[in-house]
Order: C-alpha cells, then sequence, then structure tokens
C-alpha cells in the first residue's frame, strides 16, 4: 500500500529550480544592463560627434546667414553646406546633419547636408513644423540631447549640440539624424547577446535534466520489471525445487535410474535458475545505485514483509524454518522509502537468514523507533559471523566460509544492501556471536 509520495530528491529538484531561476534572473539583469550600457555608448557616440561637427563649423560663416532663401548664393552658406555634405558622405550609417535657428518660436532650417535636387532637401528659413520640445530647450538651457523621434522623413535617432558665441548664446543647434530602426537594432543585437547566452545555457540545463529523469525513470523502470518478474519466477522455482528434492530424500529407493536422474536434473536447473535470477536483482539493484534513482514514498511496511515470508515459505519449510513476524511490527507501520528498494534489501536479509539459520528454530523480522530512526531486525540462530568478517560482509564479492559452501550468491548482496539502505539515509549494522545466529538491522530515516 503507498500513501502520498515524498520525493528523495526534493532537494536535487529544488536546487535545479532554483538555477534555473538564478540563470533566468542574471540573464535577465545582464540583458538590461547590456543593453541600457549600449545605449548609453551608441547616445554618447553620437553626441560625441555631433559635437566635433559643431566645433568646426565657422562661426563667422554662421553670423553671416540670414534664415532665408537669399543665403543659398553667398560663400558661407555654400562653405558650410559642402562641409555638412562631405561629414555625411565619410558617416554612412548617418542620414540628416542640418543647422537649425530659432526665430519668433519657430525653429528653422539654415542649411542641411542634402543635395538641393534632393527631395528631401530643405531650403534656408524653412519651418521645421515636427521639431521636439528637446530641440528649443537646446535653445534655452540644455547643453546637449538625444532623442528617438518620428517626423515626415521617418524615424532617427537624433543627437543634437549647439553651437555658442562667446558670450554663451545659442547661435545654431547642430543636428545628426541615425535610421532610427538600425540605432535601435544595433542596441537590441548587443544587449541581447547575454540574454541569448542565458538562453543556451538554460536550454543545456533543460535538456540534461530532462536527459537525466528519463534515465532515472528508464532504470527505476527496469529495476520495477525485473523485481516483479523476479519475485513471479523466483516463487514456482522454489516450490519446483522444494518438490524435487522431496521426492529425492523421501522416496529414493522407490525411483527408478531413470527418474531420479531426471528429478536431479530439474534440482540442479532449478537451483541454476534461483541463482541466476537472484544475480539478476543484485546487478539491477547495482544499477539503481549509479543512477541514484530513488522513489521516495511513504510505504506501509507489513504487506511488503508479508508478501517477501509468503513468497519464501517453501524456502522456510524445505529449511525446517519458522517465519515469525513479531507484534512489534504493526499492520500500520508506515516507513519513509523506495518501496522495491527495500523489499530488495528485506529479501536479500531474509533469504541470508533462512540460509544460515539452524534447523527448527525460527526467523524473526522485529521493529523498533530509536533516535527518529525506523529500526527494521532480521534475527537468526545460525553459526553467527566472526569479528574479523563483520564488515568485510559489506564489502562487494565478500563471501565468509558458510557462504562459501552456498552455491547460490554472488557475495553482492549486502553490499548492494547497505548502499541502499545509505542513500536512504540510513545504514545496516549487523549484531552476531558465533554458535547463537546474527541480527541484521535495517535502519531508516523518519523522513
Amino acid at each position: 500500500m503507498l500513501l502520498p509520495v515524498q520525493r528523495s530528491d526534493r532537494r536535487t529538484h529544488w536546487t535545479y529550480w532554483l538555477a534555473i531561476a538564478a540563470i533566468s534572473i542574471l540573464g535577465i539583469s545582464a540583458t538590461i544592463y547590456a543593453g541600457s550600457k549600449a545605449y548609453r555608448v551608441n547616445r554618447d557616440n553620437l553626441i560625441a560627434r555631433v559635437s566635433t561637427i559643431a566645433e568646426v563649423i565657422d562661426k563667422q560663416d554662421l553670423r553671416a546667414l540670414t534664415g532665408s532663401e537669399q543665403d543659398v548664393g553667398t560663400s558661407a552658406y555654400q562653405n558650410i553646406k559642402t562641409l555638412l555634405m562631405d561629414i555625411r558622405a565619410v558617416n554612412p550609417d548617418t542620414r540628416f546633419i542640418y543647422l537649425n535657428g530659432l526665430r519668433e518660436g519657430s525653429i528653422f532650417f539654415f542649411v542641411d547636408s542634402e543635395p538641393a535636387d534632393s527631395e528631401d532637401y530643405s531650403p534656408p528659413g524653412q519651418i521645421y513644423e515636427e521639431a521636439s520640445p528637446l530641440m528649443y530647450s537646446i535653445f534655452t538651457d540644455q547643453p546637449d540631447g538625444f532623442e528617438i523621434a518620428r517626423d515626415r522623413w521617418g524615424v532617427w535617432a537624433s543627437a543634437l549640440v549647439p553651437i555658442r558665441d562667446q558670450s554663451g548664446a545659442v547661435l545654431a543647434l547642430v543636428g545628426m539624424d541615425v535610421p532610427g530602426i538600425r540605432y535601435v537594432g544595433d542596441i537590441v543585437a548587443y544587449g541581447s547577446m547575454p540574454f541569448l547566452l542565458s538562453l543556451i545555457l538554460l536550454i543545456f540545463i533543460l535538456t540534461i535534466q530532462h536527459l537525466m529523469r528519463r534515465e532515472e525513470r528508464y532504470v527505476a523502470q527496469k529495476a520495477e520489471f525485473i523485481s516483479i518478474a523476479s519475485h513471479e519466477i523466483r516463487a514456482p522455482l522454489t516450490a519446483i525445487r522444494w518438490a524435487a528434492e522431496n521426492i529425492l530424500s523421501r522416496h529414493p529407493e522407490s525411483l527408478s535410474e531413470s527418474t531420479r536422474s531426471t528429478t536431479g536434473l530439474i534440482l540442479e536447473s532449478s537451483n541454476n535458475l534461483i541463482s541466476r535470477v537472484n544475480n539478476l536483482l543484485d546487478m539491477s539493484a547495482l544499477q539503481v545505485l549509479k543512477s541514484k534513482a530513488l522513489h521516495i514514498k511513504q510505504v506501509v511496511l507489513y504487506p511488503i514483509i508479508e508478501d517477501i515470508l509468503q513468497t519464501l515459505k517453501l524456502v522456510a519449510a524445505e529449511h525446517n524454518v519458522r517465519l515469525v513476524i513479531d507484534k512489534s511490527v504493526r499492520p500500520d507501520l508506515v516507513v519513509p522509502c523506495d518501496s522495491e528498494q527495500i523489499r530488495h534489501i528485506l529479501v536479500n536479509l531474509i533469504s541470508n537468514a533462512l540460509k544460515f539459520t539452524k534447523e527448527h528454530t525460527d526467523v524473526e523480522i522485529r521493529y523498533a523507533a530509536e533516535n527518529r530512526f525506523h529500526m527494521i531486525s532480521v534475527r537468526d540462530h545460525g553459526p553467527g559471523i566472526s569479528a574479523a568478517d563483520i564488515e568485510k560482509i559489506f564489502e562487494g564479492y565478500y563471501r565468509t566460509d558458510e557462504a562459501r559452501e552456498e552455491k547460490e550468491g554472488t557475495g553482492l548482496g549486502l553490499y548492494v544492501a547497505r548502499r541502499i539502505a545509505r542513500m536512504h539515509g540510513g545504514d545496516i549494522t549487523v549484531d552476531s556471536q558465533r554458535e547463537k545466529g546474527s541480527t541484521f538491522t535495517l535502519r531508516l530515516p523518519f523522513h
């Protein structure tokens, strides 16, 4: 029976989402910073270029202009016109360069960089009807200015700088227009680099996380399938072995040579198959260890123990051993664990107890709570384990002298069982005395 899920990888889950959030926040922040930085750099660069133009314009020529069509034939107008057109020619990103004046509350053109035959040409004295408030402020107290605005010619990023006389009075303003779409595109291209890098990193992390979760699901499903399949296979194999042993041990004189040979072959084959099933379970558990794919749920433990004992009852009968669940194991006892992996541990501990306990004794499963740990113990009445072997039995492929006499087993069982217990935040310990038996205790945290 399973209760609501409580996953063991909750910390990893939240760490993963915190990393995603941190990368997203950093990416957005860096993008905003880079975009604003690009805006400021481009703005300052454009203003600096216009300031340079303002400095090279001859103020005497400027004073000679009247802001009317009569200026066109003057040398002062031609000098400034030629200068603006030359500057325009060597600045391909620039569309318009112009000088404006202020007269009777209206801004007008002194001169621009357009040829006289251009449809965008503004003759001297033409009122600039779309003049922005920023342009008017240049003639009062604004030292310079920058704006992105629309007029009849399009959308522009415009830098504006005043030309002043020695007294500080504004003689005119110099303006430079850059196509707004190109200007904004440059800022977006520069500013979006951190966003693109963070997006690539997020995609990479999400892809890795997806692959890891898919691998975990695959390993978990594989382990569950192997566990269920092995459980379903091992029970009938044990029954076959028990039947074959009974036939050979109880009625040997009534069997023909052919029957004894065939029954012996059945017994040997069932032993081999049981051994392979056990090995398969050990290898499956090793894969879980490598992937760390635990799925923690609140699990009612009693039905799992009952199911294991039901599976092993023929083995117990074969060894003349009684399997006992102590009253301390309450039917409603709930333990947070990966049910399939805890099943694997308990099968290993109880199977080992059956192998080594003496005939006509009990294998007891008990429970206690101690220091906020669930303590599930399996006690046998076997030969016990020497002090020298107690820690070694948890090493991979190590087998005691008694275990070597058994044909089954790889020596991985206790190694895998302890590793799985420790992945749960618990452990497996053993208390043993020679000729008095052993008690293996699985310890699992309350949460």
